[in-house]
């Protein structure tokens, strides 16, 4: 089969393009906002504070406990606390997030090219994956781990194709730091470079000595990952194990044909995550139909073990296990999808599918990071008023926000961003550069974060039970948090006020100490949102 013709300089463009591109969404608003995003920053400043001995320290340590330990889930706490070092919670962010895009489409083209993939059209796959659903939600933690775990397979085949002890040393690093980042990403990362030793042994470059390779590469690969496995374990079973119960869920194949999770903010992502959903589906069909035409084992086959295993937990695993809402679909839904492109690299070369399909899917990538650019500054431009109230807020205060409009809104009354809620946590923007203590921190109520709530003060047990004064209707026991707490909720902050909740049951309810305990001393254009100091303040 001839393969389609590249233009090398045109490929090259398109590369520096889409890197462009991926990087200038963060910057054109004034902030980016994603659902769980605020709240890392908030506890990143947390941290820095503690650990520096630096500004609201003192404050912060009466609440929270900052905790070093071996587990999984630090490393996007602890890089934000080193850039608020240098930068304020805006740009800290920002800058975070450029990193995060970088570090992965520079992994997964380093990925491509060990698979085979030269100059082809195919290599612009990588810009459709940074910015999902998984992201837009918040989970950085994960995004970053996927990004390494990238890294951490290349290296691996570096590795396996070099076979010098030298190439280990980059596979090493990659590994703690994936470890560190999150626990699925690193699970996913032993799993694919242990199936990769299957194939790699399997192949006819092995032979004669496939088992002693196949002993020689297992032996190297758990000498590396042992310990982490180790303290994998142990984290699961601190957790109260798996808790798993496995069923079907047919529905999300349907989800997986449609790339569901690829639209991270509105409903106008929608037809461009089904094109390219259909589109990779599309690449997997044919790469299974040429494999029943005559199949050869390829070295990189392991990658196929790794769709397998991928498959069977999107399609059988619960969301909910480990003690907590893990969303796995959202999770692994993108990670087949990678993997898709992963083999469709060494297993459609030549093939001109793939070469138009690499572009079409560039041209999703575009027309996705154009509407979400729009969208974007759109929200950022209805928070600043909000972020605004920061200024009437006292340092080393506390503060209650409540949330009426998650997605946020417009004037007619429509939300900004109906997906991931990304201005539930929005207030603790504020508290990424001014010492405060917000009572909706549900990260330090995981138990999986450096950050914790300290138990006497936890609002999470005596303010809103189950975390119900973060719900859409918030329901707060203010005054039995400060009876029990000895705690002052300085501040009540609003955001997505409208009259209409004035004649809302439970609003009354929410609101009937603030209206007589505090008063209001900040409104926005429009009375989205409210500021309430007590009485004295």
């Amino acid at each position: 089969m001839v393969p389609m013709p590249v233009h090398k300089t045109l490929l090259r463009i398109l590369l520096a393009a889409g890197i462009l591109l991926s990087v200038i969404q963060f910057w054109l608003p004034a902030y980016y906002l994603t659902c769980d995003g605020p709240c890392h920053l908030y506890n990143a400043r947390i941290v820095h504070d503690v650990l520096s001995g630096s500004g609201g320290a003192s404050l912060f340590e009466r609440f929270y406990q900052v905790r070093i330990s071996a587990i999984p889930n630090n490393f996007t706490t602890y890089a934000l606390a080193l850039l608020l070092a240098m930068f304020n919670g805006a740009i800290a962010a920002k800058l975070l997030y450029t990193l995060y895009v970088l570090v992965f489409i520079s992994g997964f083209l380093m990925l491509l090219r060990r698979l085979g993939v030269r100059d082809s059209y195919w290599l612009l796959v990588v810009f459709l994956f940074p910015v999902s659903y998984a992201f837009a939600k918040g989970f950085s933690n994960f995004s970053f781990g996927i990004a390494f775990w990238l890294w951490m397979v290349g290296a691996w085949l570096r590795y396996l194709d070099g076979k010098r002890l030298r190439h280990l040393v980059p596979f090493i690093i990659v590994t703690v730091i994936t470890y560190f980042t999150h626990l699925l990403p690193f699970v996913l990362g032993v799993g694919t470079c242990a199936a990769l030793i299957l194939s790699y042994s399997c192949s006819p470059a092995a032979a004669p000595h496939r088992v002693r390779y196949l002993f020689i590469r297992i032996g190297v690969l758990l000498a590396v990952t042992l310990p982490f496995i180790v303290l994998a374990v142990l984290f699961t079973s601190g957790e109260g194990g798996l808790g798993l119960s496995v069923s079907p869920h047919p529905y999300r194949l349907i989800e997986l044909l449609q790339f569901k999770y690829l639209k991270g903010f509105t409903d106008r992502e929608e037809i461009w995550a089904m094109v390219a959903g259909v589109l990779l589906t599309a690449a997997g069909v044919m790469i299974f139909v040429r494999l029943l035409r005559g199949y050869t084992i390829h070295r990189h086959d392991g990658f196929f073990l790794v769709l397998l295993a991928s498959f069977f937990v999107y399609i059988f695993f619960p969301e909910e296990f480990m003690g907590r809402i893990l969303i796995i679909s959202i999770r692994m839904q993108w990670f087949i999808m990678i993997i898709v492109a992963c083999i469709a690299a060494f297993r459609l070369q030549g093939v001109r599918y793939r070469e138009y399909a690499g572009g079409i899917l560039f041209l999703c990538f575009i027309i996705l990071s154009i509407s979400r650019i729009g969208v974007m500054q759109e929200a950022s431009a209805a928070l600043v008023p909000h972020i605004e109230a920061g200024n009437h807020i006292r340092t080393g205060s506390t503060v209650l926000a409540l949330d009426f409009s998650p997605g946020g809104r417009r004037a007619d009354g429509t939300a900004i961003i109906p997906l991931n809620s990304v201005f539930h946590h929005a207030s603790q923007y504020i508290g990424a550069d001014k010492p405060l203590i917000f009572m909706d921190n549900y990260e330090a109520n995981t138990g999986y974060f450096p950050v914790a709530w300290k138990d006497g003060v936890n609002p999470y047990v005596f303010l809103g039970s189950g975390g119900s004064h973060e719900a859409q209707m918030p329901a707060a026991d203010i005054q039995g948090y400060e009876q029990h707490t000895g705690v002052a909720i300085d501040y009540v902050l609003m955001w997505g006020y409208t009259a209409a909740l004035a004649d809302n049951a439970a609003f009354r309810k929410l609101t009937a100490p603030v209206d007589s305990g505090w008063r209001l001393v900040y409104t926005s254009a429009g009375d989205n949102t409210r500021l309430y100091a007590r009485i004295g303040l």
